[in-house]
């Protein structure tokens, strides 16, 4: 047997500061908020409330130039007829085939259901513009080939009534991004393409973040517990204790880590448990903690290396309605928590963070993952592109994706521009940058599932450039 000795590097890990400025808006649910005594409908009057004067801002702007300079008509059963005009309200789909509350029931209870379907929309979809007035039905050449509109977003029309009742539609106008606070000293490069090319060289003072998602432990594959295996690689390569001086001396800047979402694999419901639930109640799969300690021995190392951030996602224990509320530390132990806040935090999902000036918000794919469901488009990055333009990140809620009643506010308006907005755990990795008309600059990135791919993002915090990483176990066949 030989051993080969792996060369260490002396590194600094930079330590960048975490803040929770006031200006952002929290995600954490007071008593007041967890309650369903609310109705629903509040959420979209405040929604529209709320970004109603981005739009109308943006709508005059772009149509300020048009012939007869079209008005603003305050409701939208106030529309003209025959006089072309622009209002501002909720879009409504109304799709034949969009699931309904009794097929969840339905799953819940173990009758049998339809099988899923990856994609509703139909070409008997309707589009509706709705305000506290009334609703009215979208029609032309210009809204049927709007290919990524869904339940929920807020937008102005320019176009008028036609002879059916029905708003002949000419242009559309959303919020476009939010105002964006400075990142500093930001040296931008956008390159074409997905990733960017970084030499880890010449930016001798830079940090990076790294992003993960779907980490699945606890994933069992034809050769026994890979995703688990692949996860102690992972925790290996982020403490530098595995891979070249090269490798070493990149790990050695990563400041900060973030998981969004899926960390445990889901229990499967298996013949047994079906059985099991016939006679009890509350029956449910078996329960194993080795998933949980194998995550809890990896999070003891990294955040002993660096401070490390985990968002909840749908696999996780954790409450399945948005916004999902942080897992409880000590569910971590006390190895995990040994260095307080600073060393390990349990966020929200969605969740606000700020590394040393730059601010990332991201979720763990709920509603990119809802949105892709209801249109007939498959650009999911472009999905996440139009969430920032239409200043929501989840317009499908509460439609088809579970959030609480919400009365006074809608947190999921995206209220300032991030410079790096994530979405975890989609099919494949994907990144740009968003430019807004008052000079603001967004990171977009899509995190693809870990325990699939093996890869890890790295962001630059000055310059928002991005490096993707690799590990592979390389197990072969058996």
């Amino acid at each position: 047997m030989y051993t080969v000795q792996v060369p260490t590097v002396a590194q600094t890990r930079p330590r960048l500061p975490v803040t929770d400025p006031p200006e952002f808006p929290s995600f954490s649910l007071g008593s007041t908020n967890k309650s369903y005594k609310h109705q629903y409908a509040n959420i979209y009057y405040t929604r529209l409330k709320t970004l109603r004067g981005a739009v109308e801002e943006a709508a005059a702007l772009r149509w300020a130039k048009v012939p007869g300079k079209p008005k603003l008509v305050s409701r939208v059963l106030d529309v003209l007829k025959a006089q072309v005009c622009y209002v501002v309200g909720t879009v409504y789909m109304e799709m034949p085939l969009k699931p309904n509350v009794l097929e969840d029931i339905g799953k819940e209870h173990w009758l049998i259901a339809p099988p899923p379907r990856a994609k509703f929309n139909s070409p008997n979809d309707k589009f509706m513009l709705e305000d506290e007035s009334g609703r009215v039905r979208l029609v032309g050449e210009v809204i049927e080939k709007k290919a990524q509109l869904v339940t929920g977003v807020i937008m102005g029309v320019l176009g008028l009534e036609n002879s059916d009742g029905d708003f002949q539609v000419l242009d559309l106008c959303f919020p476009e991004m939010a105002p964006q606070k400075g990142l500093g000293t930001s040296s931008l490069q956008t390159t074409s393409g997905d990733a960017m090319d970084v030499d880890v060289q010449n930016e001798p003072q830079s940090s990076w973040v790294a992003l993960v998602s779907g980490l699945d432990i606890g994933t069992v594959g034809p050769l026994g517990d890979a995703g688990d295996a692949r996860f102690r690689l992972f925790v290996e390569y982020i403490t530098g204790e595995c891979g070249d001086v090269e490798d070493q001396t990149l790990s050695a800047r990563i400041s900060h880590l973030i998981i969004a979402g899926n960390s445990l694999i889901a229990p499967e419901r298996t013949a047994d448990d079906l059985k099991s639930s016939k006679r009890f109640a509350n029956a449910g799969p078996a329960h194993t903690d080795a998933p949980m300690d194998t995550f809890t021995a990896g999070l003891s190392d990294l955040t002993r290396s660096l401070p490390v951030h985990i968002l909840p996602g749908p696999t996780d224990p954790a409450g399945a309605t948005l916004p999902q509320q942080s897992m409880p530390s000590a569910m971590f132990g006390k190895d995990v928590n040994h260095q307080g806040s600073q060393a390990f935090k349990s966020e929200t999902n969605p969740a606000w963070i700020d590394i040393g000036g730059c601010h990332f918000l991201g979720t763990s794919g709920q509603p990119l993952d809802d949105i892709y469901k209801y249109v007939s488009d498959e650009n999911r990055l472009e999905m996440a592109r139009n969430t920032l333009r239409w200043r929501h990140m989840a317009p499908t809620a509460p439609d088809t994706l579970w959030c609480y009643p919400f009365f006074e506010e809608d947190p999921f308006v995206i209220s300032q521009s991030p410079h790096v907005y994530f979405v975890g755990n989609q099919p494949e990795f994907k990144t740009d940058i968003l430019k807004g008309e008052q000079g603001q600059c967004t990171r977009v990135i899509l995190l693809p599932r870990f325990s699939q791919t093996g890869i890890i993002v790295l962001v630059n915090t000055a310059s928002l450039e991005v490096k993707t990483l690799v590990l592979d176990l390389n197990l072969g066949e058996v």
